[in-house]
């Protein structure tokens, strides 16, 4: 959904009053995060953004003081920019880098993160479309403003605090960091799905405590584990074929109520699951990895919505649209890591 051009937002707050907290994760995933804030019962309409890879949170109070799952990182507004006249977001945005609110706001969010060394920082510049400002020219111009309110502040690496401008035409901001993703991101071998894009798909699953978790191509584990240690899902099913994969999520779940296999996802009996499972898988896709025959999937998922069992499925673009056309699923393009990709699913609240 494109931003709507408005008038430039007003300046960032004044003293003790945070700003926008803005949400960021991987492009088309936005909506795996307005899932979870509704579930939080934020209820406003919350803009989407920059290809559906970030939300600008206003009324950030009602999610209280959880960390959120399904974004790759949340900053603290220090400055957010729309269309002004005859400027774009990026010009708009120039202009607040220099107000006497800018160090206020910077301020207003430090208590709050949670990493970081003060008087060291990091800037970092993201830059879409054909904007009157450059990435590089941007990166001057954060740097020159922390510069200029904290003159003994440094720029520096590892460590630092980080500062954010992700900007094209329609929207610009800068944040400070306040946290990234639950879990870490464990790549504990090639293709391994990021934590907050497993926590995506658990979300729009709509995954409570009473739940079954069923992963079908689990490969490392990565939403099983997430699925016991952040929604605290009562059990997991896991089914892998490849050994050494199969190894890496056995340990990696020793301590969780896991039940493992490992061998083929057609000889799965779906009668036998727990009521309350639900399917929730990263199905293999790409040219690294041996691809799932579309028939075998379709079978599976045909198996899966006659017996009435919920699913969100991240697969290869043309088996979304294959599977969508047989059971008639709801079908969301997204990105993985730059590739393109998309979310078969099933849910209980659609």
């Amino acid at each position: 959904m494109a931003p709507n051009r408005r008038r430039a937002p007003s300046p960032p707050p004044g003293p003790g009053v945070n700003g926008p907290l803005v949400l960021t994760t991987q492009p088309g995933w936005a909506f795996a995060t307005l899932a979870e804030l509704r579930s939080r019962g934020v209820s406003e309409i919350v803009p989407f953004s920059h290809r559906d890879s970030t939300i600008v949170l206003t009324d950030h109070d009602s999610i209280g003081p959880w960390k959120l799952t399904t974004v790759a990182e949340a900053f603290g507004g220090v400055a957010l920019s729309e269309p002004f006249a005859e400027e774009d977001a990026t010009a708009t945005l120039v202009k607040q880098l220099s107000s006497e609110n800018f160090k206020t706001a910077i301020m207003s969010w430090l208590p709050q993160t949670t990493s970081g060394r003060l008087r060291r920082y990091s800037v970092s510049v993201e830059s879409y479309g054909r904007a009157e400002y450059t990435r590089m020219h941007l990166d001057d111009v954060v740097e020159a403003a922390i510069h200029e309110v904290f003159p003994r502040w440094h720029r520096g690496g590892a460590g630092s605090l980080r500062f954010f401008c992700k900007t094209d035409p329609a929207m610009s901001f800068v944040g400070v960091q306040i946290y990234a993703g639950v879990g870490g991101d464990n790549d504990r071998m090639p293709g391994s799905l990021r934590s907050h894009l497993a926590a995506g798909l658990l979300s729009l699953a709509d995954i409570r405590p009473s739940d079954t978790v069923l992963d079908p191509f689990m490969g490392s584990g990565t939403i099983l584990h997430i699925a016991s240690s952040t929604f605290e899902a009562n059990q997991t099913i896991g089914v892998e074929i490849d050994s050494e994969a199969f190894g890496i999520a056995k340990n990696r779940l020793a301590d969780h109520n896991a039940s493992l296999t490992l061998g083929r996802f057609e000889d799965i009996d779906l009668a036998k699951l727990p009521k309350g499972t639900k399917l929730v898988s990263n199905v293999p896709f790409g040219d690294k990895f041996p691809s799932v025959r579309t028939d075998n999937l379709v079978e599976l998922v045909g198996r899966v919505t006659r017996e009435r069992i919920p699913f969100a499925i991240l697969l290869d673009r043309g088996q979304a649209q294959y599977l969508a056309n047989r059971v008639r699923c709801r079908v969301k393009n997204v990105l993985v890591l730059g590739r393109p990709a998309a979310i078969a699913y099933i849910t209980p609240w659609v």
